[in-house]
């Protein structure tokens, strides 16, 4: 699994659990593809990053155990407020679709955020990834797509 999915799971994660203190992860926690070894140093990362206040119990990298929180600015990111310090890929807070024209959250903005993210990260050819983000960037100037991605409490433009 790439890094970004990795990131994303477990900064969700922490999110749905967010009313609470400090937690220590349990591997339900994030989605039953993760293992600690996957858990534990995208937490340190996301720590370096300031989107989770994390404290280390013992050991370092993944060998590390530790227990955590979302941090105000973690929260932040998940609700499409501002922009992730480092490239994840976001899982949507809010089970559920987008309804245009409905007090529903409009967050498609937050997915082509997302999928632009997701080919920085990726180990395709040149050609392969020129291609997808030509067809990203059409979808995204789609009149129906532009209208919601750039309604109100939508978060920033995607870079394409």
């Amino acid at each position: 699994m790439h890094r970004v999915r990795i990131l994303g799971l477990v900064l969700h994660g922490f999110y749905r659990r967010r009313q609470g203190g400090y937690v220590t992860p349990r591997l339900g926690d994030f989605g039953h593809c993760l293992t600690f070894e996957d858990i534990f140093p995208a937490c340190e990362l996301l720590a370096r990053h300031e989107l989770l206040e994390w404290k280390v119990i013992w050991g370092a990298g993944s060998a590390s155990f530790g227990t955590g929180r979302i941090s105000p600015l973690g929260i932040e990111v998940m609700e499409g407020r501002v922009r992730s310090p480092l490239p994840m890929l976001l899982p949507h807070p809010a089970a559920g679709g987008t309804q245009c024209g409905s007090t529903v959250s409009t967050d498609i903005a937050h997915y082509l955020h997302g999928i632009s993210s997701a080919l920085d990260c990726c180990e395709a050819g040149s050609a392969d990834l020129a291609e997808a983000r030509r067809r990203l960037r059409e979808l995204a100037e789609h009149p129906l797509v532009s209208a919601m991605a750039s309604a109100p409490g939508s978060p920033q433009e995607p870079r394409l």
